[in-house]
């Protein structure tokens, strides 16, 4: 075990190995929990044994081999953490608007799209009671929490032991992307989970990022859906100019609140 530790302690090996046996930990989680309760109570215990259970489970085994933990406290001003959700909101939309173009060039992201949609119509749209509670704890409270603290509160610092912070970066966000098996919203994933690795590593806090991605899933899941059912729509006719003038508007508008969120915590906390 001591060699084991020593070959992780000054490489990011560890990161992309934790990355390995978390994906096949949830998986198997998941089937197993499915069998013995519902599809939405599994959402959340999936989330919490296998997500967050992997972050512990890790820190455990390699023990002080791990990377640290980013900080826990908020560390920043309510303007920058304005500044963060108007970000992790014109990101979530771009996000939704890449996927639309994808579904409009490829029938196969179509199926894809559609495949999804009924899945999240089972966890969230079509539920009622506990049922629908539970599913927006699941996809608002304990994804971001227990999600955040696998890819930006260890995955990314296990990366950062070796790699600079635009690789970090950027390879987190793929990583984050592929962990959800969902090609459609693949492009879209990328540039969130990059968001959110690099608000963790410009803040030096975990909050921001956790902060954001329920910004991200409460607005695309639960707000978007009730004001605009069409948008839940996979199958709603949108014409390729509007969707590309669309993106390249979300794209600016994003871009900026994104620099200044970043900006923000930066002046705040010091990098």
């Amino acid at each position: 075990m001591s060699s084991f530790r020593n070959s992780i302690r000054n490489s990011n090996a560890g990161a992309y190995l934790l990355y390995f046996l978390s994906f096949v930990f949830f998986v198997f989680v998941s089937a197993v929990v499915l069998q013995v309760v519902g599809f939405h109570l599994t959402t959340i215990i999936s989330e919490v044994v296998a997500i967050l259970g992997a972050a512990f489970i890790w820190r455990w085994v390699t023990k002080d081999a791990a990377a640290g933990w980013p900080s826990l406290r908020p560390k920043a001003s309510v303007g920058a953490y304005v500044a963060l959700a108007l970000a992790a909101i014109g990101l979530g939309f771009l996000a939704n608007t890449i996927a639309a173009l994808l579904v409009e060039l490829s029938p196969w992201m179509a199926e894809s799209a559609e495949a999804y949609s009924e899945r999240i119509a089972e966890l969230l749209l079509e539920a009622s009671g506990v049922e629908r509670v539970l599913g927006i704890i699941g996809v608002c409270v304990a994804a971001p929490i227990c999600e955040e603290a696998l890819f930006r509160g260890t995955i990314l610092q296990e990366e950062r032991k070796v790699e600079g912070v635009g690789v970090a970066v950027v390879v987190n966000g793929i990583l984050f992307s592929a962990f959800h098996v969902n090609p459609v919203s693949a492009i879209g994933l990328a540039i969130l989970g990059a968001f959110f690795a690099h608000i963790t590593i410009r803040s030096g806090s975990l909050i921001p990022a956790i902060v954001a991605h329920a910004v991200v899933n409460t607005t695309n899941a639960v707000v978007l859906p009730e004001i605009m059912p069409e948008a839940a729509d996979p199958n709603a006719p949108i014409e390729i100019p509007q969707l590309l003038m669309l993106m390249a508007g979300l794209a600016a508008l994003s871009s900026f609140f994104w620099w200044l969120s970043v900006h923000l915590m930066r002046k705040r906390t010091g990098d």
